[in-house]
């Protein structure tokens, strides 16, 4: 399936196993959120200055603190938000 939605090249993805999610940052500034089962947009993050270039998810395990991970890129915490 083709992932449809980003003006310019992707650049860069994380997968969230536990959302079934895809995040890919391109260099159109954005950060995509993507249901890898139906292969549709969930979310845009916008607001970045620059292409996206680089992104990890980073998982906090049950209990340990908030129950969410981030994306992070160029210093810049992305908070993955439900839904």
């Amino acid at each position: 399936k083709t992932l449809e939605g980003h003006t310019r090249s992707i650049t860069c993805m994380a997968y969230v196993p536990d959302e079934q999610a895809l995040f890919t940052g391109s260099d159109d500034n954005k950060v995509k959120k993507w249901n890898v089962q139906t292969g549709f947009e969930v979310k845009t993050l916008d607001g970045h200055t620059d292409r996206i270039s680089c992104m990890v998810y980073i998982h906090v395990p049950d209990g340990a603190g908030p129950n969410h991970g981030f994306l992070r890129q160029h210093g810049e915490e992305v908070e993955c938000e439900d839904g």
